[in-house]
């Protein structure tokens, strides 16, 4: 897994995938991996009090995480989830996270002024989240939503410019076929 770093050097995301899932039977939903987000930065030019998180495969967006709704202050504490009825890309998403393929996949969180994104395969972040299952991804599963959370979110003006602290999850959530 690689972090790369775009327009602007404090903005980074930290891709850690872990086992939160109960071992739930066929069609039961059960959380099946999470991807853990940090992202903070400082001198950001302008003022700006909002972010967008991302989900992409060879540069192609597959989901605004959220609904395409942007995430301010306000969303602290609080969660989002979004489904196949949610967004037209979640079934797109959900194919490449349950093909069997070890597919190269990306969390881009975007700013007015920039964003970061960690990039790496599946198999590095997955590797070992679910007992019993041996494949790259969630092969076996359906996913059923994408949920994020957002522990905290913050953004002061210094000077003109934008200061901001993003801490939080994305959740995949799924059932077992």
């Amino acid at each position: 897994m690689r972090t790369v770093r775009w327009l602007c050097s404090g903005l980074f995301s930290t891709l850690l995938l872990a086992s939160c899932g109960g071992g739930g039977g066929p069609g039961v939903e059960e959380p099946l991996a999470r991807h853990l987000v940090g992202t903070s930065g400082s001198g950001f030019p302008g003022v700006f009090d909002e972010i967008f998180v991302l989900i992409r495969k060879d540069g192609d967006v597959l989901t605004l995480v959220g609904d395409g709704r942007p995430l301010t202050a306000a969303d602290s504490g609080t969660s989002v989830s979004i489904g196949p009825s949610d967004d037209a890309q979640f079934l797109a998403l959900a194919a490449v996270l349950t093909n069997g393929i070890d597919d190269l996949i990306s969390v881009r969180t975007q700013s007015a002024a920039g964003g970061g994104e960690t990039i790496g395969p599946e198999s590095s972040n997955l590797e070992g989240l679910l007992p019993g299952v041996p494949n790259p991804d969630l092969t076996g599963f359906t996913l059923t939503r994408i949920e994020i959370r957002v522990d905290q979110l913050t953004f002061s003006h210094p000077m003109g410019t934008t200061t901001m602290d993003f801490t939080g999850s994305i959740i995949f959530h799924g059932v077992r076929y």
